[in-house]
């Protein structure tokens, strides 16, 4: 069995490969990294971009010996300054939609706020299988664009990706990448990161019991560039046991790309080869492990090379086993229709996808079933399409390769960072990247397809997302990261990846499907139309998954939220539930039956109908001309005992303006003779004042809103009637005049002075 080194003792590795080892690993690294930028700024490589989308490149039929001596190194830029956000800038997050389908930007600040100037890619994510609503998810976090210094950023979710909490750093200020996420049987998620202390490649796996809130274990586990890793849950021998594949570059163990985990990853054994003792080893790269239905290992990847067509699957029946050193009994090269290509097209200094691998665990027709999955370089003119592979044997033989995108072939087209998971009933879900709408290199839209049948046919390909730019938000490295993230279940797909709909790459949630939080089989938009579930508060989530996923409590054990406990009229049954089931009504929908509204005064009932005033205003049963809240019949302006309905009714108030007002309550009464100056026709015409002066029948020289033929001489404040009070305002305004209408100017000489007193003292008492 291999030996386990506790995380304490790890900065101490390497002690058992020669005194030579620090300088060597040095020297691998510099040379790694040179060959790395050597590669992506050659003019061979700076060409190929353009040339696929004029005249198209001609293929060579093999590789050249040179580059499959050339490993690539994905990871660049540890030696680079942190940089810092830009302070206290923010925008709204961003919800990006297509047909229904809305992707959430999940690298949000604690207010839910997009962090502007920053950038976030290469996501991963975990889903807690007993509770599905709780999701946890991992993503390369660059504080600012400036800087190619990454670190390990990540957000959790209680409400199944509707919503996210506020942005934390694992380890801040330390250099991280390469996120990758997954969760146990139990639950407990795992956050696997890449750490380049000291120029050494190694990995550290995070550990959280609260589904993602915190991550206080950190474990040493080897590893590499470019890791990834798998959990056995099929309650065989293995149960629990955690697998790790990475990289030959980028990689302190060489030619060693593989160990394990036999205690849920609280430590991990030394790192084995695939092939030891063999003279030209496979070594797979750029893939991922999946665990077979009897607890087998599978690794899937390709040579390392910028353009292979060379994919290998490899798998190790014994890893399960605590007491053996694993070792790989079964290496098939598979065909997958096309090259592997790096650094090209939308991602011109990343991956185009992962070598994806999966295992049918339905128990249906195709359980076992092996698949391969990745975005290749076909023998056709298109860049790149996604194709797919199966094996009906335990990984021994594979079928040949069958295109998932359903584009017309030749339409140049970039189909990139194709990304398969298998859900517990067998479908199989893949997204990719596509140009085809565009037909843009830099401009693609995320396309969703399925297989009900092993992958024998695949549904009709439908966008899911709207279109994005590749190119925008670069961190210093012209790539939108590597690689996607999915977990399926029976109805659905959890997605995590990475987009630039805010101008800037972010990582996003998308949720493909209706959610089935409670894992019985019914989504939970139906659950709740039939009632099987109850939503007390509407939300749209069961109630039962509210709790379990701690995002509401319940303190009694009832089942119901905490806060729809009420029980206003005390019968036993909780409101929301009565209100559900039509025995009460809540017309203002504040979740508190209406009877209990009106008992509690918390809502008012004028005319006793059992309807709080407020629903019957709007909805125009009842009138409410002065917007008081309280419905007009319900009105006694007057306080004369009597209702304003029935004053008018009996012709003991009139109504001149029909406001259902009686006249004597209106609020502008200036001459004081009980009918309101809306109303007033000084000229006796049958026509109102305002009409006359609005239709140019009268004039209105002052602004006074009374036609200049009815105007009382002396009448400084218009209630027709010339006394001490219009002497006092006269008075209060006495010279030069700022403005029209001058209040006291009578004969509109722009001054009050003493001939408008002349003019009051003549018409005194009129």
């Amino acid at each position: 069995m291999g030996r386990s080194i506790p995380y304490e003792n790890k900065r101490r590795i390497g002690q058992g490969y020669g005194s030579g080892f620090r300088p060597r690993l040095l020297q691998r690294f510099t040379t790694s990294l040179a060959l790395l930028l050597a590669f992506m700024y050659s003019p061979a490589v700076s060409g190929r971009q353009q040339k696929a989308e004029t005249t198209r490149r001609s293929k060579a039929s093999a590789i050249p010996v040179k580059e499959q001596e050339k490993p690539i190194l994905l990871e660049t830029g540890p030696f680079d300054p942190p940089g810092w956000a830009k302070a206290n800038q923010t925008s709204l997050p961003m919800k990006a939609g297509l047909g229904g389908l809305v992707s959430i930007q999940a690298n949000v600040d604690f207010n839910g706020n997009n962090i502007v100037g920053d950038a976030a890619n290469e996501p991963s994510l975990a889903v807690d299988p007993t509770n599905p609503n709780r999701i946890a998810v991992g993503w390369r976090q660059f504080d600012t664009i400036t800087s190619n210094f990454r670190q390990a950023g990540t957000s959790f979710s209680r409400d199944g990706g509707r919503t996210w909490s506020g942005m934390t750093i694992i380890e801040p200020g330390f250099f991280r990448s390469d996120p990758v996420l997954t969760s146990g049987p139990d639950g407990t998620f795992y956050y696997m990161s890449l750490g380049i202390p000291g120029g050494q490649f190694l990995e550290d796996m995070f550990i959280s019991t609260d589904g993602g809130e915190t991550w206080p274990t950190k474990v040493f586990v080897f590893g590499g560039d470019k890791s990834w890793f798998a959990i056995d849950m099929t309650g065989g021998i293995g149960d629990g046991n955690i697998y790790q594949a990475w990289n030959i570059a980028g990689n302190e163990f060489f030619p060693n790309q593989f160990n394990r985990s036999v205690d849920a990853g609280l430590s991990w054994e030394n790192p084995v080869e695939y092939e030891p003792g063999v003279s030209s080893p496979v070594r797979p790269v750029f893939g991922q492990v999946a665990v077979g239905i009897s607890g087998e290992v599978f690794v899937a990847g390709s040579l390392n090379s910028a353009n292979t067509g060379t994919f290998w699957v490899v798998r190790s029946s014994d890893a399960q086993d605590a007491m053996i050193t694993p070792t790989f009994d079964q290496i098939t090269t598979v065909n997958m229709g096309g090259n592997l290509r790096i650094a090209t097209g939308p991602n011109p200094a990343g991956l185009l996808g992962q070598v994806n691998i999966a295992v049918d665990h339905s128990g249906g027709v195709n359980h076992g079933n092996v698949y391969v999955l990745a975005s290749v370089d076909p023998p056709n003119s298109d860049p790149l399409d996604v194709m797919f592979i199966r094996s009906t044997d335990g990984g021994a033989t594979f079928s040949a390769p069958v295109r998932v995108n359903d584009d017309a072939i030749g339409n140049s087209a970039w189909q990139w960072f194709g990304t398969m998971a298998v859900a517990p009933n067998g479908r199989i879900d893949v997204v990719w990247n596509d140009t085809r709408i565009s037909r843009v290199t830099d401009v693609s839209t995320l396309f969703y397809s399925y297989s009900t049948d092993g992958g024998a046919t695949w549904a009709i390909n439908i966008p899911v997302s709207p279109a994005f730019n590749s190119f925008v938000g670069w961190p210093q490295q012209n790539k939108l990261g590597d690689y996607y993230d999915m977990v399926s279940d029976n109805l659905g797909a959890h997605l995590i990846w990475a987009a630039t709909f805010n101008g800037e790459q972010d990582v996003y949630y998308l949720r493909i499907g209706d959610y089935d939080c409670n894992l019985n089989g019914i989504g939970d938009t139906e659950d709740i139309a039939l009632m099987t579930s109850t939503d007390c508060n509407l939300n749209g989530i069961p109630d039962e998954c509210e709790i379990a996923a701690g995002m509401s409590q319940d303190a009694n054990f009832d089942g119901i939220p905490d806060g729809c406990d009420a029980d206003c009229d005390n019968n036993g049954v909780p409101d929301y539930l009565e209100i559900l089931q039509g025995i009460h009504e809540d017309c203002n929908l504040n979740t508190i039956p209406d009877v209990c509204d009106i008992d509690d005064r918390t809502s008012r009932d004028c005319d006793g109908s059992g309807v709080p005033d407020e629903c019957e205003i709007a909805s125009g049963f009842h009138a409410d001309v002065n917007a008081d809240g309280i419905p007009d019949a319900c009105q006694d302006c007057n306080e004369n005992g009597v209702l304003d309905p029935d004053d008018l009714a009996a012709g003991t108030s009139r109504d001149c303006n029909l406001s259902g007002i009686p006249d004597e309550c209106e609020t502008s009464d200036r001459n004081g003779n009980g009918i309101p100056d809306f109303c007033e026709d000084c000229n006796n015409n049958l026509v109102a004042d305002h009409i006359d002066i609005s239709s140019g029948f009268s004039n209105d020289g002052n602004g006074n809103t009374i036609p200049d033929e009815c105007d009382q001489p002396g009448d400084v404040n218009n209630d027709l009637l010339v006394n001490v009070t219009d002497l006092l305002d006269l008075l209060a305004n006495w010279g030069l005049c700022f403005g029209f209408p001058c209040l006291g100017d009578l004969n509109f000489n722009g001054a009050v002075d003493v001939t408008d007193l002349l003019i009051v003292l003549n018409n005194w008492g009129s």
